[in-house]
């Protein structure tokens, strides 16, 4: 599986961490996805999670691609701060960002300064950081 795009009142769920061929993820709506987004990321051009999915886990040291993101996890859910400190912290080291934007938002916590100088490269790269 390559693409997936799933929108609407169907009802999906199950662990997403074993699709690591997925280049196009746009998954809104009333689904029940979870799973630890590191080993996805790579190959990953266009990465949408909205609507009521469980996505809570992130480790660090994931390798990206060169991707539009935006991550909203449901309420009750959510990246701690760590965890958005580090997925920034990747994006960077990946060296690939450049002129995407980067939402990560939801119910997840806000950055903190540990991820401040990501924040500074990737902007300077020319893409747009939102986050909590």
């Amino acid at each position: 599986l390559t693409y997936i795009s799933i929108q609407g009142n169907p009802t999906v769920s199950g662990d997403i961490s074993g699709l690591t061929l997925l280049t196009y993820i746009n998954i809104g709506g009333l689904n029940t996805l979870s799973g630890d987004i590191n080993p996805i990321v790579n190959g990953i051009t266009y990465f949408v999670l909205t609507g009521r999915n469980h996505m809570d886990t992130y480790t660090s040291g994931a390798t990206w691609s060169n991707a539009t993101v935006t991550i909203n996890p449901y309420t009750g859910y959510g990246y701690d701060s760590t965890e958005i400190d580090n997925m920034l912290i990747d994006m960077d080291n990946s060296g690939v960002f450049s002129g995407k934007t980067i939402t990560l938002q939801g119910s997840s916590a806000a950055r903190t300064a540990a991820s401040d100088t990501a924040v500074n490269n990737l902007v300077a790269a020319g893409n747009t950081v939102i986050t909590n």
